[in-house]
């Protein structure tokens, strides 16, 4: 019977790594994506007439592209309001905090609960900063409120997404993984072309998002596990007997298999 609990004979100096390779494993995407969202914030804020152009053909073109399709919008409408909107990734989100709360994994818990909450709030604090107005037509497709960089569904799409992918996958059979990945990429991309189809965000504007999600997503990864295993080890939070979610193409995921006393398998 499989268990979630790695057992003692299986700690071995692998793991006695992992904190250390952990922060570099994220650091890449974290940085680059840090650096996409900084400079997209500074050229939107200093009004760079280049950036500008590219995002009004874009959502020019893709407007009169929606027009000519009625059944096209309707989809996309559904998409975006219902299957890709933020609080349906809230929800989605606080039942699997909750869930694996239940199930002892409580730090990966504690990780999906912050991502969400500071995630949410760090995108509204940068509407507010950047102050960007959003697309407008002489006839819209639809209309929304607020600011408009960056946008709120694609960095959403991007914390749900990642969240439900990194907290799921230990329970994942091989070959149902694929799958899961394909299906978070699809949903991320497709929340982005939703927003600049309907004219409510410009491309930078999602593209935004996306980069902010993913500095949001690996920054408290990290500082989750190194706030949390001081803490557990100083016996201030309960002990947590989780696997971590290790998505990688040639690594087991460290679900133990109830290998007696260390053994190999044979």
């Amino acid at each position: 019977m499989r268990s979630l609990s790695p057992s003692p004979a299986d700690t071995t100096a692998d793991d006695a790594d992992h904190v250390w390779w952990l922060p570099a494993r994220y650091a890449v995407p974290a940085i680059v994506s840090a650096a996409v969202f900084v400079a997209l914030a500074l050229l939107v804020a200093l009004g760079w007439d280049a950036l500008f152009r590219v995002d009004s053909q874009v959502a020019r073109d893709l407007h009169s592209w929606m027009e000519a399709r009625p059944t096209v919008v309707d989809v996309t409408r559904f998409l975006t309001d219902w299957v890709w909107d933020p609080n349906a990734f809230r929800i989605l989100a606080a039942g699997l905090a909750a869930g694996l709360w239940a199930a002892r994994r409580r730090r990966t818990s504690v990780w999906v609960v912050t991502v969400m909450v500071i995630g949410g709030a760090a995108g509204g604090l940068c509407k507010l900063a950047v102050a960007r107005d959003r697309p407008t037509f002489a006839d819209p497709i639809a209309t929304a409120h607020g600011w408009s960089f960056p946008s709120g569904h694609a960095l959403n799409g991007v914390l749900g997404c990642g969240v439900l992918l990194i907290g799921l996958w230990p329970l994942l059979p091989r070959r149902v993984r694929p799958v899961a990945v394909v299906v978070a990429v699809v949903s991320v991309l497709g929340v982005g072309f939703t927003r600049i189809a309907l004219g409510v965000h410009y491309l930078s504007d999602v593209v935004a998002g996306w980069a902010l999600g993913v500095v949001v997503l690996a920054v408290f990864w990290v500082l989750v596990t190194a706030l949390w295993d001081p803490l557990e080890s100083a016996g201030a939070v309960p002990e947590d007997p989780e696997v971590e979610a290790e998505i990688t193409s040639d690594a087991d995921t460290g679900i133990d298999v109830g290998r007696p006393d260390g053994r190999e398998p044979g």
